[in-house]
Protein backbone atom coordinates (compact mmCIF):
# COMPACT_ATOMS: atom_id res chain seq x y z
CA UNK A 1 0.00 0.00 0.00
CA UNK A 2 2.82 2.40 0.87
CA UNK A 3 4.59 1.74 -2.46
CA UNK A 4 1.31 2.41 -4.30
CA UNK A 5 0.98 5.74 -2.47
CA UNK A 6 4.58 6.68 -3.32
CA UNK A 7 4.10 5.67 -6.97
CA UNK A 8 0.90 7.77 -7.18
CA UNK A 9 2.64 10.74 -5.52
CA UNK A 10 5.47 10.63 -8.06
CA UNK A 11 2.97 10.43 -10.94
CA UNK A 12 1.09 13.46 -9.62
CA UNK A 13 4.36 15.34 -9.12
CA UNK A 14 5.39 14.44 -12.69
CA UNK A 15 2.09 15.79 -14.07
CA UNK A 16 2.48 19.00 -12.09
CA UNK A 17 5.97 19.49 -13.52
CA UNK A 18 4.68 18.76 -17.03
CA UNK A 19 1.76 21.19 -16.77
CA UNK A 20 3.74 23.97 -15.11
CA UNK A 21 7.27 23.96 -16.48
CA UNK A 22 6.77 22.68 -20.01
CA UNK A 23 4.25 25.39 -21.07
CA UNK A 24 6.30 28.10 -19.37
CA UNK A 25 9.49 27.00 -21.06
CA UNK A 26 7.67 27.18 -24.40
CA UNK A 27 6.50 30.74 -23.76
CA UNK A 28 9.81 32.17 -22.63
CA UNK A 29 11.60 31.82 -25.99
CA UNK A 30 8.55 33.27 -27.80
CA UNK A 31 8.45 36.36 -25.54
CA UNK A 32 12.21 36.78 -25.83
CA UNK A 33 12.02 36.52 -29.61
CA UNK A 34 9.48 39.35 -29.71
CA UNK A 35 11.90 41.52 -27.75
CA UNK A 36 9.23 43.59 -26.00
CA UNK A 37 10.77 45.95 -23.46
CA UNK A 38 7.63 47.93 -22.52
CA UNK A 39 4.14 48.46 -23.89
CA UNK A 40 0.89 50.40 -23.77
CA UNK A 41 -2.28 48.67 -24.95
CA UNK A 42 -5.99 49.13 -24.57
CA UNK A 43 -9.28 50.60 -25.63
CA UNK A 44 -10.71 53.98 -24.61
CA UNK A 45 -14.30 55.27 -24.60
CA UNK A 46 -15.47 58.49 -22.97
CA UNK A 47 -17.77 61.43 -23.62
CA UNK A 48 -16.11 64.82 -24.06
CA UNK A 49 -18.55 67.35 -22.57
CA UNK A 50 -16.12 70.29 -22.48
CA UNK A 51 -18.19 72.16 -25.07
CA UNK A 52 -21.94 71.72 -24.30
CA UNK A 53 -22.77 72.76 -27.88
CA UNK A 54 -20.54 69.98 -29.24
CA UNK A 55 -20.68 66.84 -27.06
CA UNK A 56 -18.51 64.12 -28.60
CA UNK A 57 -18.12 60.38 -27.94
CA UNK A 58 -14.43 59.51 -28.27
CA UNK A 59 -13.33 55.91 -28.98
CA UNK A 60 -9.90 54.59 -29.79
CA UNK A 61 -7.66 51.57 -29.44
CA UNK A 62 -3.94 51.87 -28.92
CA UNK A 63 -1.00 49.48 -29.15
CA UNK A 64 2.48 50.89 -28.55
CA UNK A 65 5.54 48.68 -28.10
CA UNK A 66 9.16 49.54 -27.35
CA UNK A 67 11.40 46.68 -28.45
CA UNK A 68 14.63 45.67 -26.74
CA UNK A 69 16.64 47.35 -29.52
CA UNK A 70 14.95 50.70 -28.67
CA UNK A 71 12.71 50.81 -31.74
CA UNK A 72 9.01 51.65 -31.37
CA UNK A 73 6.06 50.15 -33.21
CA UNK A 74 2.31 50.27 -32.85
CA UNK A 75 -0.93 51.78 -34.05
CA UNK A 76 -3.86 53.89 -32.96
CA UNK A 77 -7.30 53.63 -34.52
CA UNK A 78 -10.12 55.89 -33.42
CA UNK A 79 -13.37 57.63 -34.10
CA UNK A 80 -15.48 60.51 -32.87
CA UNK A 81 -19.30 60.53 -32.88
CA UNK A 82 -21.77 63.29 -32.07
CA UNK A 83 -24.39 63.07 -29.33
CA UNK A 84 -26.87 61.44 -31.75
CA UNK A 85 -24.31 58.74 -32.60
CA UNK A 86 -23.43 59.98 -36.10
CA UNK A 87 -19.82 59.54 -37.18
CA UNK A 88 -17.87 62.83 -37.17
CA UNK A 89 -14.43 61.48 -38.07
CA UNK A 90 -12.31 58.36 -37.92
CA UNK A 91 -8.69 57.63 -38.57
CA UNK A 92 -5.58 55.56 -38.11
CA UNK A 93 -2.04 56.40 -37.09
CA UNK A 94 1.33 54.73 -36.65
CA UNK A 95 3.02 55.15 -33.26
CA UNK A 96 6.51 56.68 -33.56
CA UNK A 97 7.29 57.49 -29.93
CA UNK A 98 6.07 57.05 -26.36
CA UNK A 99 7.27 57.58 -22.82
CA UNK A 100 6.07 55.98 -19.61
CA UNK A 101 6.32 57.54 -16.17
CA UNK A 102 4.93 56.68 -12.74
CA UNK A 103 2.04 58.72 -11.35
CA UNK A 104 0.12 58.39 -8.10
CA UNK A 105 -1.80 55.12 -8.33
CA UNK A 106 -0.35 53.91 -11.62
CA UNK A 107 1.51 54.84 -14.77
CA UNK A 108 1.13 57.53 -17.45
CA UNK A 109 2.03 57.13 -21.12
CA UNK A 110 2.58 59.98 -23.58
CA UNK A 111 2.12 58.59 -27.10
CA UNK A 112 2.77 60.24 -30.46
CA UNK A 113 2.83 59.27 -34.09
CA UNK A 114 1.99 59.96 -37.70
CA UNK A 115 -1.54 60.15 -39.11
CA UNK A 116 -1.93 57.53 -41.89
CA UNK A 117 -5.63 57.92 -42.71
CA UNK A 118 -8.34 60.31 -41.58
CA UNK A 119 -11.90 60.82 -42.82
CA UNK A 120 -12.81 63.50 -43.54
CA UNK A 121 -9.31 64.34 -44.77
CA UNK A 122 -7.27 66.74 -42.66
CA UNK A 123 -5.32 69.72 -43.86
CA UNK A 124 -1.98 68.26 -45.15
CA UNK A 125 -0.12 70.28 -42.51
CA UNK A 126 -1.73 68.18 -39.75
CA UNK A 127 0.39 65.07 -39.93
CA UNK A 128 1.10 64.14 -36.29
CA UNK A 129 -1.11 62.87 -33.50
CA UNK A 130 -0.65 62.74 -29.75
CA UNK A 131 -2.54 61.27 -26.82
CA UNK A 132 -2.06 60.59 -23.13
CA UNK A 133 -3.37 57.67 -21.08
CA UNK A 134 -3.15 56.78 -17.39
CA UNK A 135 -3.45 53.20 -16.12
CA UNK A 136 -4.77 53.02 -12.55
CA UNK A 137 -4.45 49.23 -12.33
CA UNK A 138 -6.55 46.23 -13.21
CA UNK A 139 -8.40 45.56 -9.94
CA UNK A 140 -12.13 45.99 -9.47
CA UNK A 141 -11.46 48.48 -6.64
CA UNK A 142 -9.06 50.60 -8.72
CA UNK A 143 -10.32 53.96 -10.04
CA UNK A 144 -11.12 54.14 -13.77
CA UNK A 145 -8.28 54.70 -16.19
CA UNK A 146 -7.94 58.19 -17.69
CA UNK A 147 -7.31 59.30 -21.29
CA UNK A 148 -7.08 62.35 -23.50
CA UNK A 149 -8.73 62.71 -26.88
CA UNK A 150 -6.47 62.11 -29.88
CA UNK A 151 -5.04 65.51 -30.77
CA UNK A 152 -3.89 66.05 -34.36
CA UNK A 153 -1.17 68.62 -34.97
CA UNK A 154 1.60 69.75 -37.24
CA UNK A 155 4.77 67.83 -38.02
CA UNK A 156 7.00 67.54 -34.94
CA UNK A 157 4.27 67.78 -32.31
CA UNK A 158 4.28 64.00 -31.72
CA UNK A 159 7.90 63.98 -30.58
CA UNK A 160 7.40 67.17 -28.54
CA UNK A 161 4.53 65.43 -26.75
CA UNK A 162 6.57 62.30 -26.06
CA UNK A 163 9.25 64.54 -24.60
CA UNK A 164 6.67 65.94 -22.15
CA UNK A 165 5.75 69.14 -24.00
CA UNK A 166 1.92 69.08 -23.78
CA UNK A 167 -0.64 68.69 -20.98
CA UNK A 168 -3.94 67.64 -22.57
CA UNK A 169 -7.40 67.62 -21.00
CA UNK A 170 -8.05 64.16 -19.52
CA UNK A 171 -11.28 62.18 -19.06
CA UNK A 172 -12.20 59.14 -16.94
CA UNK A 173 -13.07 56.17 -19.13
CA UNK A 174 -16.73 55.25 -19.39
CA UNK A 175 -15.69 51.95 -20.99
CA UNK A 176 -12.41 50.32 -21.86
CA UNK A 177 -9.15 49.59 -20.13
CA UNK A 178 -5.54 50.67 -20.51
CA UNK A 179 -2.59 48.47 -19.60
CA UNK A 180 0.79 50.11 -19.28
CA UNK A 181 3.74 47.79 -18.80
CA UNK A 182 6.93 49.72 -18.06
CA UNK A 183 10.32 48.10 -18.57
CA UNK A 184 11.27 45.61 -15.89
CA UNK A 185 7.72 44.34 -15.33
Amino acid sequence: MQSSFIRTSFMVLGLVVAFVFVPLSGLLPEAAAQGVEESVTGHVEFVNRNNPANIVLVRYSVNAIRHRDGSVSGEVQGERRNEAGHLISHGHGTVTCFTISPVIGGFKALIGGTVDRNEPPLNPLFTDFRLTVIDHGQGSNDPPDIASPIIVGTFGTAQQHCNGGFSPVMFSLDQGNIQIRPSGL
